[in-house]
């Protein structure tokens, strides 16, 4: 069971800061003749991240099938996100949607050593993602 996810999909390693909030958009007014400014809310946005993503499989030909599965989440919608066991649906209430996926690869690691695993022929699938957050409202 890894630590990190979207959706149904684990992996070990992110590396990045933690996912990113949906911010509320403000913005300032003023009106000619009158002293001040006001603000008006006009919405709550989140801003695109990018975060590096691997995990470490027992083959090399199945690192390869799970980039071909990993391509399936970009454009789905709203995600479940799981950042270090922490489900950031039912937490935090934010979603994530899939914007892009940079740089999938995937490539042969003999003699994977891991905290619960070893794979003497095993393979890595890695991929730079995307991430939009969207707020539960």
């Amino acid at each position: 069971m890894a630590a990190h996810g979207i959706d149904v999909y684990d992996f070990e390693h992110w590396i990045g800061p933690a996912p990113e909030f949906a911010q509320p958009q403000v913005e300032n007014h003023t009106r000619p003749g009158t002293w001040g400014t006001y603000q008006v809310q006009t919405g709550v946005k989140g801003r695109q991240f990018e975060r590096e993503l691997r995990h470490v499989f027992s083959t090399y030909l199945e690192a390869q099938a799970a980039l071909a599965f990993w391509n399936t989440l970009v454009g789905v919608g709203p995600l479940q996100l799981k950042y270090n066991n922490v489900n950031y649906a039912g937490i935090y209430g934010h979603l994530y949607s899939v914007d892009r996926i940079i740089e999938p690869d995937a490539y042969a690691l003999n003699g994977a050593l891991g905290p619960t695993y070893y794979y003497p022929f095993g393979g890595v699938a890695k991929m730079r993602i995307v991430l939009t957050p969207h707020p539960i409202l």
